[in-house]
């Protein structure tokens, strides 16, 4: 950890998260506080019963950066489906509960993080990331960026339940006097204008696999490998003139130069999930809907994912 502390994931323990910390006297192993609600984790996994839970992954979160944040704050991976975000130090231990709305139970395993706007999350099932936002109020909206408009970012999302889009005045221009957005800027600062979303990775060896490790360069690189039965998988933004450079390299460069291995293109498959919080009941859970092949470069008349991507 930042403090220098070090953070131990248990299986089948009903304290499977604990921290070791240095002190005056030696070393002591302490168990993380116990899984009382928060404001952003208020209906699910507190502890009650000592039920035994198996953590897959620790990721340590720079999250100094964030007003009151401190270097104790971990991302952990559960048996149960749940990726759990919280402060070792803080009494309330969970600050966020996230989970795949989909695969409710699935477990997931291997994490990576971009700063405290993103991370990914692989499952320890199949050939599947999970991107998740990490909710958290931002300084900064890449949409700033956009020029002001009466309309929203389309097209617009398809959430999992049944809710409507948000509703703001029809504001054709931001006023920087009175604070006050326009229609566009302010509906792309809401979850539902920023959902998240599932990457199916494409399998070419076998027929299914887990994601076994995951990373990336630096939090600046559009790329993330992801490792899986027999293969590596790398996934980046599309970038037309650099796929067809790496792609030119890769063939002249032969397999023996390759060490044997062989090279393959492949696109993927995406989904979008919601806002990514647990779900206080199963029932909420949704069915997978259809999942588009990606065919084409995003239009320009779009500020989001669409259908010619998905």
């Amino acid at each position: 950890m930042g403090n220098g502390d070090l953070a131990l994931g248990m299986t089948g323990s009903p304290a499977p998260l604990r921290y070791l910390t240095r002190t005056p006297a030696g070393t002591v192993i302490i168990n993380a506080a116990k899984m009382r609600p928060s404001r952003r984790c208020t209906e699910s996994y507190v502890y009650t019963d000592g039920r035994p839970q198996t953590l897959r992954s620790i990721l340590p979160v720079n999250k100094a950066s964030v007003a009151g944040g401190s270097g104790t704050v971990i991302l952990s991976s559960y048996d149960d489906g749940t990726i759990r975000l919280q402060d070792l130090r803080s009494s309330s231990a969970i600050d966020t509960t996230y989970q795949d709305h989909f695969e409710v139970t699935t477990p997931v395993g291997p994490l990576v993080s971009y700063g405290m706007e993103r991370f990914v999350v692989g499952s320890a099932r199949t050939a599947i990331l999970q991107i998740f936002d990490f909710r958290w109020p931002k300084s900064y909206y890449y949409t700033a960026a956009l020029p002001c408009s009466k309309s929203p970012l389309g097209p617009t999302p398809k959430p999992l339940t049944w809710m409507s889009p948000p509703q703001y005045p029809q504001i054709a221009s931001c006023s920087y006097l009175t604070g006050q957005s326009c229609r566009l800027h302010a509906l792309a600062r809401t979850n539902f204008y920023r959902p998240n979303c599932n990457l199916y990775l494409p399998i070419i060896h076998q027929a299914t696999s887990a994601v076994y490790s995951l990373a990336k360069s630096s939090d600046s690189s559009p790329i993330i490998y992801a490792g899986l039965a027999g293969e590596l998988v790398k996934v980046s933004l599309r970038d037309q003139e650099q796929d067809q450079w790496e792609s030119s390299l890769m063939q002249r460069m032969g397999k023996k130069n390759r060490y044997g291995y062989d090279y393959r293109e492949c696109l993927t498959s995406i989904i979008e999930t919601s806002d990514g919080i647990a779900l206080s009941d199963i029932s909420k859970s949704q069915r997978v809907p259809a999942i588009y092949r990606q065919r084409g470069v995003l239009g320009q008349q779009f500020g989001r994912l669409d259908e010619t991507l998905t």
